[in-house]
């Protein structure tokens, strides 16, 4: 609670290129996801590495990645929609499969 506290308080210092910057009211608890949400889409980012070698491009299904990491049930979209919001993968617009990005 106190970490929080002085996250939404502190101010960068003044510097000579600029004013300071305002507060970090955009980091907020509600944009952290929980661990077990990491947890999940760490397994499935390394289920999805696995089945596509590498690379990035190469759509895989996500049933089969989420089989692979021992994901199930909802458990599956939460690891999807996490690892999607950080950037590790991208969703296919028409079916249900997903790729590594390069930042996966």
């Amino acid at each position: 609670m106190a970490m929080l506290v002085l996250l939404s308080t502190w101010r960068r210092p003044p510097s000579r290129f600029g004013p300071a910057a305002g507060p970090l009211s955009k980091m907020t608890a509600r944009s952290i996801p929980p661990p077990d949400a990491l947890k999940l889409a760490a397994r499935f980012i390394a289920a999805l590495y696995e089945t596509t070698r590498g690379p990035p491009g190469a759509f895989r299904r996500i049933i089969d990645c989420a089989e692979r990491a021992g994901i199930s049930g909802a458990d599956v979209t939460t690891a999807v929609r996490t690892a999607e919001k950080a950037g590790l993968l991208d969703v296919h617009v028409s079916g249900p499969m997903v790729t590594l990005t390069a930042k996966g």
